[in-house]
């Protein structure tokens, strides 16, 4: 007996065409059911999250000296062009560390008055999931860049320090 026959059979039953295209309507099926059931059950945006209360530290590197009172205690960071209900809770302000060069040429590390370091604390209440933490859809980690703004002050900062209360 032949495997295929003269009109395109497989053992004079099936033919190959059909069995073709009964393969790629199975194979997309699959497909699509892996892509709503099985991998759907994998991402981010399952992963469960919990609402907690966080002090964040933010580094704000060399800024006027003015910069220093015109953030304070109690100020609301604005967000997405809206006042938030992120509360300043800290400012401390440092003469700048600058890094140079000594008469006999050796590195050294000066401050100077013409420049401050601000290191600003804010209470939130943020997003904390096993793919860290957010705040406002931002994610939140040590040495993340952030825009800090108040009605009075505006900053590029680093994220300093992360602690969330239990």
């Amino acid at each position: 007996m032949k495997l295929m026959d003269e009109k395109g059979k497989i053992f004079g039953k099936v033919n190959i065409i059909d069995l073709a295209l009964v393969l790629i309507v199975l194979l997309l099926a699959a497909g699509v059911g892996y892509k709503l059931f099985i991998q759907k059950s994998n991402s981010a945006m399952e992963q469960p999250k919990e609402e907690k209360e966080a002090e964040i530290t933010f580094f704000v590197k060399q800024c006027i000296p003015e910069s220093k009172d015109a953030i304070k205690k109690g100020d609301k960071l604005i967000i997405g062009n809206e006042i938030s209900e992120v509360e300043v809770i800290e400012v401390k302000a440092e003469e700048s560390r600058i890094n140079g060069i000594s008469d006999t040429g050796e590195a050294v590390v000066t401050t100077t008055p013409l420049v401050v370091d601000l290191y600003i604390t804010v209470r939130a209440r943020v997003e904390v999931s096993a793919a860290g933490i957010t705040l406002n859809e931002e994610k939140i980690k040590v040495n993340t860049d952030f825009i800090l703004e108040t009605m009075d002050f505006y900053g590029s900062a680093k994220v300093a320090e992360v602690s969330c209360k239990k």
